[in-house]
Order: structure tokens, then sequence, then C-alpha cells
């Protein structure tokens, strides 16, 4: 049966009110309940205090007209649609557009009403309201829903949940008190959630003995339905019920019971039965202004609410009982729970000491060795200059004692890089810059770096490349270092005569909890897909004297050597190896070692890879070996002689060697030994190239460099930084870096130059703007 429909008749004629009323009252569709008013205001006041399904509206009224009392519930209720249809005496196109865009949903003349075109109009005004409230609905109510349910899933609190509800109830309905009450075993009760209008009273926390209620609590079925109740004076109610509504200033009520589902064990208390019900409490909406007629969406928005509240009760009573025996079980343990916690206690003070200790440790490493990165800038610097010849010819004794310190200078500076390096790590400092990396041109490039020493030993090198692998993604320079460190741990250790082969080869990795996933990763390498998981392996093996195994634990820590007749020969630091498995971890990947004891060694670096991406077949490249070609500079005089570099740098041995190897080959070296005189001379001259010193955690000489950038005269003109470490040891970006390269000091001279004029021929290459 189709709910009753409140029609609400302003005209000031009683008998065109009578005629409405008997037209309508033949419809078959509709049950209509009427409201009368016979003048403007007494219209708009019935509207407020009932809010009908349908306003018929007389257009020409004594207090106003039917556009007035339209264009006010428009600027009242906003977008809301207005269920009115208009009526007139005189059929006036003028008025029917006015009344149709001040919200009336359709116009009428009076002396051409019939009982069907009112019925059918009053149909058609009202199916067309239901649609747009349906609408209006399904945007809104079933967000409400989720939300509930969102925070029903997401917390365990009781009380939150309670409060969320009421609250967005009473906004959703526009009513004036929404209340959640609980029932106690002896059938009593307590408010325990309410969000209700300030100018009515609150009953939160209230306790009700009320014997109604206790009485509906007893004889409760779980099959009884709401009580929807739209004014308590005509619902037959009894008389304590009334009164204790009229303490609350209720006028009409909606109530849904709350039903919370509980398991109970079958007789043998092994198996569970069918889940039960019982009234855990009541969900109600109080409107205390006025009677309302409670619409079918609003009861069925109310139900649905109320079975999302009974989860969350259920799942509040879980957890507290699993507090409960948490409690007996912490009560049963509190003890040895004491003990553990001042032993734990010391644990924490102790770590966080060590932990101190290391940090103390590694910033002291850090530091120290870019402190010996200046002087030996400076050191090997100098000796490269003696050997080009740049401050005169020496004698042979002379040639032999540069060379040797150029030497001991390099291997102080491998020192430095590897604590460094070491200290980074540990600090959680290094990333990893990946790209594809051709894996045959680094393992050429990593052999040649140890060509010179393996030949003065008699050593054979070879390379053996799988024809599938092409390139890998990884971080190129710290994957060559990897190899680098491996390859000259071979050579140290192999006997003359001996052979040393580096092979790489690709080997499927099954997908186990020992493979490393993309969300692992240290680094964000390309999606992997499970079918096309493997590794790279960069395999060294060599004839050396091998590792006894009681010694192979010892290979990756720091400052450890392994001993021999061959270490003593050769002495180190005990870092390498210890960098490799850090660089190596740093890629997710593994490395493994197998020896024999004056049979050889074996190390592989397994990287991981992804096959389709990176299998493919290798371009033949001419091979390397026996004969290296090494990069040759020498710029001649004619193409440097004029052209002016600004050096920036406030150490005077550093200016001191990079002025005279530069002015050696014919370039004109300007000075600036501070930023502000940097910007000077660059305001004052217009040098062709600028080559700036860049220290580490150096905020004031990248304000420089933008600064210098940022001059017309200066936009195009290649700028090089001399960097103590890498950008991103600093967690700079080189490309945060205004320059067009940099270089990691100390550097040789030659490979200033190389890149000097490598700078020079592209800045000449370069279009002008405009």
């Amino acid at each position: 049966m189709e709910m009753s429909k409140v029609v609400l008749l302003i005209d000031d004629t009683a008998a065109d009110r009578q005629l409405c009323r008997s037209y309508l009252h033949q419809d078959d569709r509709y049950h209509y309940e009427f409201l009368e008013a016979a003048s403007i205001s007494q219209g708009n006041e019935l509207y407020h205090l009932y809010q009908p399904d349908l306003v018929l509206l007389d257009f020409a009224m004594p207090d106003g007209d039917g556009i007035e009392i339209l264009n006010s519930w428009r600027r009242e209720f906003g977008s809301s649609p207005l269920p009115v249809i208009v009526l007139t005496g005189q059929g006036d196109e003028r008025v029917a557009v006015q009344a149709m865009k001040s919200g009336a949903q359709d116009y009428l003349v009076k002396r051409l009403v019939t009982p069907t075109k009112l019925c059918r109009t009053a149909h058609q005004v009202l199916e067309r309201m239901a649609l747009l409230r349906n609408l209006r609905t399904e945007n809104d109510y079933p967000h409400l829903l989720n939300e509930i349910a969102l925070r029903v899933r997401r917390s365990l609190n009781l009380q939150e949940i309670l409060t969320t509800t009421v609250q967005a109830v009473r906004q959703a309905l526009k009513t004036d008190r929404v209340l959640i009450y609980q029932f106690q075993v002896d059938g009593s009760g307590q408010i325990v959630a309410e969000a209700v209008l300030p100018n009515y009273i609150s009953s939160l926390n209230d306790y009700m003995t009320d014997t109604c209620l206790q009485a509906k609590h007893k004889s409760f079925d779980p099959q009884e339905t709401t009580s929807a109740i739209t004014d308590i004076y005509q619902a037959n109610l009894s008389d304590c019920h009334v009164a204790m509504l009229e303490r609350l200033q209720v006028r009409a009520n909606l109530v849904v019971p709350i039903l919370v589902a509980q398991e109970t064990l079958e007789p043998d208390e092994e198996t569970l039965a069918p889940s039960t019900s019982y009234l855990w409490g009541l969900l109600i909406v109080h409107q205390c202004d006025r009677p309302r007629l409670w619409q079918l969406w609003e009861i069925e928005l109310l139900e649905q609410l109320a079975t999302q509240m009974a989860i969350a009760i259920r799942q509040a009573l879980l957890v507290q009982n699993l507090q409960t025996l948490n409690t007996q079980l912490e009560a049963t343990v509190k003890q040895r729970t004491q003990e553990l916690q001042a032993i734990n206690d010391q644990l924490i003070h102790t770590n966080a000491q060590l932990s101190a200790a290391n940090r103390l440790k590694d910033e002291f490493l850090a530091n120290m060795s870019h402190e010996f990165r200046t002087p030996l800038n400076a050191i090997l610097g100098m000796a490269e200059g003696l050997l080009d010849g740049i401050f005169g010819a020496l004698a042979d004794r002379q040639m032999h004692a540069v060379a040797t310190i150029t030497q001991s200078g390099q291997q102080l500076l491998a020192l430095v890089n590897d604590i460094l390096d070491l200290a980074m790590i540990e600090a959680g400092q290094l990333t990893l810059d990946p790209t594809p990396v051709n894996v045959r041109q680094i393992c050429e490039t990593s052999l040649a770096a140890v060509y010179s020493l393996a030949h003065q030993k008699q050593l054979q090198l070879s390379l053996t490349i799988s024809s599938a692998i092409s390139t890998i993604v990884a971080d190129e320079p710290r994957i060559q270092q990897v190899l680098v460190s491996l390859l000259n741990n071979a050579v140290k250790f192999t006997p003359e005569g001996g052979s040393i082969a580096l092979s790489v080869h690709y080997s499927e990795g099954p997908a186990s909890s020992s493979s490393p996933s993309a969300d692992s990763l240290s680094w964000d390498p390309p999606q992997w897909e499970q079918e096309s998981w493997g590794w790279i392996e960069f395999s060294v093996q060599d004839t050396g004297i091998g590792i006894a195994p009681e010694n192979l634990p010892k290979l990756f820590h720091t400052f450890v050597q392994i001993e021999s007749d061959l270490n003593r020969q050769y002495p180190g630091t005990g870092l390498g190896l210890a960098l490799v498995k850090r660089i190596v971890d740093l890629h997710q990947g593994q490395v493994q070692v197998q020896s024999e004891l004056g049979a050889g060694s074996c190390f592989t670096v397994r990287l991981p890879h992804q096959l389709k991406s990176h299998l493919a077949s290798a371009p033949a490249l001419a091979p390397l070996f026996p004969v290296l070609s090494q990069p040759n500079l020498v710029p001649l005089s004619s193409q440097t002689q004029g052209i002016q570099i600004l050096l920036v740098d406030d150490r005077p041995a550093s200016i001191d060697t990079m002025t005279s190897y530069l002015e050696s080959r014919g370039y004109q070296i300007m000075v600036a030994q501070s930023s502000a005189a940097a910007i000077e001379l660059t305001q004052l001259q217009s040098p062709q190239l600028i080559l700036i010193h860049l220290r580490r955690l150096d905020i004031q000489t990248l304000t420089t460099l933008h600064q210098i950038r940022k001059q017309p005269n200066l936009a195009q003109v290649p700028m090089l930084a001399l960097a103590d470490v890498p950008p991103s040891y600093d967690l700079v970006s080189s490309d945060q870096l205004p320059v067009d390269d940099y270089l990691i000091l100390p550097a040789p001279l030659k490979l200033l130059a190389e890149k000097i004029q490598s700078l020079l021929i592209s800045s000449r290459e370069q279009p002008l703007n405009g």
C-alpha cells in the first residue's frame, strides 16, 4: 500500500480548497491528508511545520502573491526542489514563466482544472519529487553508510563509532535529536551517545528505569520491526510512555532496534550453533518541534545504520573479551615481565650508547676523509705537474721519487675513498643511481684498470660474456668499483704466471622468499614480472693462493685481513671486500665465494635482473686486450691561447697547482678566493669557462653558482664544479647543480684539461639563443 501524502492547500477561497480536496479524493493511487491555509503567512508556517509532500498554491492572495513565497522558500532551501503547483484564476503565460523560474513544478488555470487533470498533475509532481529525492539520497546516504562502515573497519573504539553515527544521522535527517540507548541486563538502560540541537535538553549518560522500556526489553521479539510515530499524541501510546517522551520534549520519533549477533555452543560444546541475536539497544531519532511523517527512505536508512552499529558493537565486545584475557595473562607473568623490562631497559641504554659511538665514528671518518682530500689534491696535482715537466725537467732519480709520491698518494686516496664510502653506507646516506649499464663495456673497463699490474706479474686475463646478455639496470660507477676491487684482489693474491678470468652469465631466479622484490629494492627498478625474474652473475676466478675454510667468515668484515705471505707482500686495509658486500647489498644482490687453499678462489656477484627488458644479443666489440688505448689530451696553444678561465677556490695549494698547470696549457687564469669576489669578477670580466670548488654541504657556493648563472652574459658560459664528493653524498642531485659537469677531487690534471676542452668545444657548438 502506498504511503499517505500530505497536501498543503494555500488559497483564500474556501470553495476552491473544497473543490481541490474533492478532486484529489477521487485519486485511486494515493491517500491524501490535507492541510489548509487562507493566507501566505499561514501557509508558510504550515510548510515549515509539516514539510508537506505537495503544495497547491493560489497565485493571487490577499497578503501577497505566490511568486514571493516561492522565492522565499528558494532562498531558504537552496537547490532543494519545491513540490509546488501554482493555481491562478486567469491564464497568463507571464505568470507561468515566473512561477516555473521561481521553483514551481507546474502551473494550472483554475477554470480548466478537472479531477483527472489535477490528479495526473499531482502524480507527475509527486513522482518527479520522489525521483529527485531518490537521486539525492543515492548520492548522499550511501556515502554516509560507506563512511560509517569504513570507521567500523578502521577503529575498534566503540564510543567513537557511536558518536559518529548519531552526529551523521542528525545531520542527514535534519532532525532535532538522535540518540543510542543501551539496555542493561535488568531491562533498565542508559543513553550512551547523543547528537542534539542546542535549544533542546541533552540526555547523554542518563539512566532510565522506565517500566515501559523494561517491559519492551523483556517481551522483545527479534522479528519486531521499526517503530515510526508521526505524532506521539495520535499514536495510542501508554501514559507512561508519553510522559517519558514529554520529558525529552519529543513530538515524533523513529525507533530502530539494534540486534547484536552472538554464537552459542551446541550441547557437546565443540561446535557453534547458528548465530542468534539479542536486543542490545535502540537507535532513536526525535523530532521535537512538530509532528513529522517519516519517509520510507528515512526508515530504510536508519535500519541499515542499525545493522552497521550491530557489527561494530560485536567487534568491540570481542576486543573487550580479548583484552580481559590479555589482562589475566599479564597478571600471571607480571613479575617475569618486570625482570625482562629491567634487562630490556639496560639493553636499550647500551644500544643507544653503541649507536651514538658508531655515529660519532662515522662522522669522524667522513670528516677526516674530506680533510685528507685537500692536501692530497695538491700533492697529486703537483706530482703530476712535475712528471709532465710543468716546473722544468727532472733527473731520473727525481722522476722516480715523484712517481713514488704519486703512487703512494693514489693508495692513500683509495683508502680515503673506501673509508668515506663505508661511512656513508653505514649512515644510510649513500644512494644508488640506477641506469642501463652495458655489461661488456663495464667488464672491459674494469679489466683495463688492473691490466698494468697484471701485466707486470705476467698474469693472463680473460673475459667471457654470455651471448644473451647485453645490459643490466644498476649503478654503473658502484658496480665498476665492485668489479675492480675483486679483480685487484685476484691480481694481488695470484702468483706470477697465473690467470684471472672474469665471466658473466645469466641464471634463473625462482620466486622464493630469498628473491628480492621491487618493493624491497633500495632503488626503483622496472616493474618486475614473475616469469621474467633472474640474476646476472659476475664471477672473478683466479689461480691464486686460495682461502682456508676457517677464514671465509672473516672475508667481508671491515679492517680484517687474512694472514698470508702475499698479504704481507701487498699490505692493505681490509676494506675492499667489506665495501663490495655493502654495495651489492644496496642493489639487493648477493656475494658468494668458493675457494680451495692453494688452488684459487672464485667470487661471484649476483645482481637482480629483468629478463625481458635487458636480455638480447650482445653487440660485437673489439677486444681491449692485450692492447689498451688510453685517452690522451694535449691541447695546442693555438686552441687555448687567450681563453680566460675563472677559478673560484680558497685553497692556496690547489690554486697554485691548477693555475700552473692550466697556464702551461695556454689558458689565462683569473682567481677569486671568495663568493663575493667571484660575483664581482664575473660582472667585470667575461670568462669563457668557470671552475668553482664545491665543498661538502656548501650552501654558500651553491647560492653563488645560481647567482652567476642568472647573469645574462654568463647564461651560456660552461661551468665545471670541483667537488670533494659526488653530489649524491650531500643528498643533492647533480641535476640541481647549475653546472655543466663536475669533477671529483683529487683528480689527474690531464682529466681536468680534458673536461675543460670538452666543455669549451660543446659551448662553441651550441646555437645562440634568440
